[in-house]
Parts: C-alpha cells; sequence; structure tokens
C-alpha cells in the first residue's frame, strides 16, 4: 500500500464521505447484529432512514421469500471465511420486495466486543425481473400465455416421474380445432388469433387446478390431467370440454360455433416414456378427426388403433 493511499485509508473522515457517495448501500453493524451506520443509498433502497433502524437487527428486511437454507450458507461462510456474497429478497418500507445483491464481511477485533459486519447491498430487482420476463417469454406462447412445448414437456417429464413413483396414473390429451383454417381464410388472420385466445380461455376454465393446459403449436392444444384413476376421468373431463364448445364464442361480433377432435392417452396403460404418449395421443387425435370430427377418441393399445 502506497503511503497516499495508507493516508486516505486512515482518514475516517475520507473514507465515511466516500461510504456516502457510493451507489450501493452501506449498512454497518456491530457485534450483536445491530445496525449502527447507514449510508444514503441504504436509505433510498430501503425506505428507511438512519434513525429508523438503528440498533435494529437486519432482519427486520426480510420477506420471508428467500429460501432459509441461504441464511444457513450465509452465516456458515461467514463463520468460516468471514464473509458472504449472495442474493436476498427482502422487503422495502413500503412494503414491496426488492431482490438485493449483497456481501457480508466480518471484521474481527481483538476484543470480540469490538468486532462488527459490513454489509454492502445493490439493488438488482429490475436484472431479476428482465431475467423472469425473458424466463416467461422462452417457455410460453405468445398469443395466449399458455406453456409452450417446451414447458410442457417439461411438466409432463415431472408428471411421469411422479406418477411412476408413487404408482399413479396420468393421462395426455391432444385437442385439434376442426376447420380452424376455414375461419382464418375467411375471417383473417387476426380472427384466428381472437379464436385462439378465446379457446385457451375456456381450456383454462374447465381444466382448472386439475391439469394443465399447453399450446403445442398451431391450432392444436395439450391437456395433462394429473393422478387420474380411470379413462372415466377422462370421459369426464372431455365432456365438460365439448359443453364448454357448445356455446358459441362471439368473434367480432360473429358467433362462432367451436369444434374439436380429442385423442388421448393414459400412462402407464398406454406408454411409460414422454415419446410414446405423444405419439400414441396424437395418432387418437387424428383417428378422431379423419374418422369423425367433433368427437373425443381413447387410445387402444391393445389393437394399436383407437376405438
Amino acid at each position: 500500500m502506497n503511503t497516499s493511499f495508507e493516508k486516505f485509508a486512515n482518514d475516517r473522515e475520507n473514507m465515511w464521505e466516500l461510504f456516502q457517495l457510493m451507489n450501493d448501500g452501506l449498512m454497518i453493524t456491530d457485534f450483536k447484529q445491530q445496525i449502527i451506520a447507514v449510508n444514503p443509498s441504504f436509505e433510498k433502497i430501503t425506505g428507511y432512514r438512519l434513525e429508523e433502524v438503528t440498533g435494529k437487527n437486519p432482519k427486520f428486511l426480510q420477506s420471508g421469500k428467500t429460501d432459509p437454507f441461504v441464511f444457513q450458507e450465509m452465516w456458515n461462510s461467514l463463520f468460516t471465511t468471514g464473509t458472504w456474497t449472495g442474493e436476498l429478497v427482502n422487503r422495502r418500507k413500503s412494503g414491496e420486495l426488492f431482490w438485493s445483491y449483497i456481501t457480508i464481511t466480518k471484521i474481527n477485533k481483538a476484543e470480540p466486543e469490538d468486532s462488527y459486519y459490513i454489509g454492502i447491498m445493490r439493488d438488482i430487482t429490475e436484472r431479476k425481473q428482465m431475467e423472469d420476463k425473458m424466463q416467461h417469454m422462452a417457455y410460453h406462447d405468445s398469443l395466449t400465455q399458455l406453456p409452450n412445448r417446451a414447458l410442457f414437456l417439461e411438466k409432463l417429464k415431472d408428471s411421469i416421474t411422479h406418477a411412476e413413483h408413487n404408482d399413479k396414473k396420468l393421462a395426455l390429451l391432444f385437442l385439434d380445432l376442426d376447420k380452424f383454417k376455414l375461419v382464418n381464410d375467411t375471417f383473417g388472420h387476426l380472427a384466428g388469433d381472437e379464436l385462439l385466445l378465446q379457446v385457451s380461455r375456456k381450456l383454462q376454465h374447465v381444466i382448472g387446478i386439475e391439469g394443465i393446459v399447453g399450446r403445442f403449436g398451431g391450432d392444436e392444444f395439450t391437456i395433462l390431467l394429473d393422478n387420474i384413476a380411470d379413462s372415466d376421468d377422462v370421459n369426464k373431463v372431455t365432456e365438460k370440454i365439448f359443453r364448454s364448445f357448445n356455446v358459441p364464442v362471439d368473434l367480432f361480433g360473429k358467433p362462432i360455433k367451436l369444434s374439436a377432435s380429442i385423442g388421448a392417452t393414459i400412462y402407464p396403460d398406454h406408454g411409460i416414456t414422454i415419446e410414446m404418449l405423444l405419439k400414441n395421443a396424437d395418432k387418437a387425435m387424428y383417428f378422431t378427426k379423419n374418422e369423425e370430427k367433433n368427437s373425443f377418441f381413447l387410445y387402444d393399445k391393445k389393437i394399436n388403433a383407437p376405438v
């Protein structure tokens, strides 16, 4: 360390002025983890003024949204290495949640009661929100906001694993709108998009918490039903769908009655892998579409064809 910097560092007035000008929030606590100082950036980030936090434990900022394991890791690191860096979800004075990137360092002194902690906090809420938005865009259909093919397949994979470990059944449904191209050609693509939006809302209303609705692409939707007992449960759901579709949708002032072909397959009866279930549900749906539109068929592996 050169002489000039040593002189600057030993000048407490200079150091505190530096802390006051920092863009990051600064918090200092005594050895009991009671706050003894904060800088203006801390006040701006949290909404709390120095006089409101002096003597408090920083726990008052906790939102309850951070995994308890993170705090265990934090204290283990402070105990073993004297420092920790990580991300926490905290709460401002206004009640608003915010993400903070924090580095905490313990300054040990000869006398334990003279030791203290320095915490440097950076508000990374905007960055986290952008990451969440990008994540959502990557896994959701841009039109309907339903899970897209990638996310739906992840959910299906997780459900298969759960069903296998718990000796449960699940059902996979493929739904394809009949004569959707005719709507696009007759009324235009904006009308087609509006129709897809209304279909997605109907399906979400029917399925509710009983399963997951996804848009696989085009006018094809997928439905995952977890923990079904047998094919009767699938029949009941499809009956609800058709009853919902019997009510015409309003397409820019024109009533349009929906028509759909649905194929279904059940795990493990008709397949134990994602590929097998997708293939058999797709086969059942296309059989329905070719033989009798606006209907439902359940795949039958015994004759390798829907019945």
